[in-house]
């Protein structure tokens, strides 16, 4: 089957893609806040960015577990700008979270057709540095669901510090938990929460990204909730190709952010920063693809969640679904074949 760029035929349909040409609906590189601890809920001597509740400051979290805001820190400069965040308490689990639902859509859970976008610095990368393991990284960013974030302000405050509450879907990528036989070290792991096939019971997977120290742009994109299942995709500085690919059920729903800054890190460890998050609710864009010889066979890349197809011939029953497909496909060019993308 041989794969041609000039017998592709593009149908004129249009997907919410994940291809960020959208205006973020949440774009903060932390620019507008005084360094220090940074939650709007700090009741602490440092207190710096207190807000009230749904006032201007829309990130919380627990207490004492606070997040900060900080410049250039132990040689590591923002990725961006001026400031960056950081974990406030090392080894101490520090969370932020951003109520998606409350903030930027009239109060309702989204249920796809999102991305989320940042910058991480790892400290440590795949072998470690100045004592302190690889395995120390277990930091990341998510997008969540809980229960217990209302719907009529940021948090509610008797059980802001959502320490004791579980999540009912997680999407993370970053530095994943090491229990597990098949944690591996030298990769960043994602987060889907109660997956199957994960290396442990929280949906742990590795992914096919490695390690190194320095700064890296992570993503996380969710389909459409008119897939059955819905496709998920992860990517850590490759922006095309996935660093895993994966799907989730229908009806899963996203009403917050979650950033762990430092999640698990020994006491001293070199810190993790984060910078530059993003938030999309895609707006419509065209579908292309690309299809490029590959030795002896040819690559077709196309716009994350698009579904492509392929045929033999133009008849317009003839042609099928390529499944287990985000937005990258090789096929054997040894023969005819049309490709095409249509909506879901």
């Amino acid at each position: 089957m041989k794969a041609r760029a000039v017998p592709c035929l593009l149908v004129p349909v249009l997907l919410f893609a994940a291809q960020l040409t959208a205006a973020p609906l949440l774009k903060d590189g932390f620019e507008a806040y005084k360094q220090g601890e940074l939650d709007a809920n700090d009741s602490g001597g440092q207190a710096v960015n207190a807000s009230p509740n749904g006032g201007a400051n829309p990130w919380w979290g627990p207490n004492p577990e606070n997040a900060a805001i900080v410049g250039v820190d132990d040689g590591v400069s923002p990725h961006s700008g001026t400031n960056m965040l950081v974990g406030a308490l090392p080894g101490q689990g520090d969370r932020e979270f951003f109520n998606l639902a409350y903030r930027l859509n009239n109060s309702n859970a989204y249920t796809g057709n999102i991305t989320l976008d940042w910058w991480f610095f790892d400290p440590l990368g795949a072998s470690g540095t100045n004592g302190f393991p690889a395995s120390d990284f277990q930091c990341s960013a998510s997008l969540d669901y809980f229960a217990e974030v209302p719907t009529n302000a940021d948090y509610d405050a008797n059980v802001s510090d959502l320490t004791t509450a579980t999540p009912l879907q997680r999407l993370a990528i970053g530095g994943g938990e090491t229990t597990g036989g098949s944690y591996n070290q030298n990769k960043y792991q994602a987060q889907i929460l109660n997956a199957a096939a994960a290396y442990n019971s929280h949906g742990w997977f590795n992914t096919s990204a490695s390690r190194s120290i320095g700064w890296h742009h992570a993503r996380i994109a969710v389909a459409s909730a008119t897939n059955t299942p819905i496709p998920v995709a992860f990517y850590i500085d490759d922006m095309v190709h996935p660093a895993l690919s994966n799907t989730i059920t229908n009806g899963s729903l996203f009403n917050c952010i979650e950033i762990e800054p430092d999640n698990q890190l020994s006491d001293g460890s070199p810190d993790p920063y984060f910078d530059d998050l993003s938030f999309y609710n895609h707006a419509p864009g065209p579908g292309t693809l690309q299809i490029n010889p590959a030795g002896t066979n040819v690559t077709v890349n196309f716009p994350d969640f698009w579904i492509l197809q392929t045929s033999s011939t133009l008849n317009p029953t003839a042609w099928n679904d390529v499944t287990n497909s985000v937005n990258f496909y090789t096929a054997p060019a040894n023969g005819t074949a049309f490709f095409r993308l249509r909506n879901n």
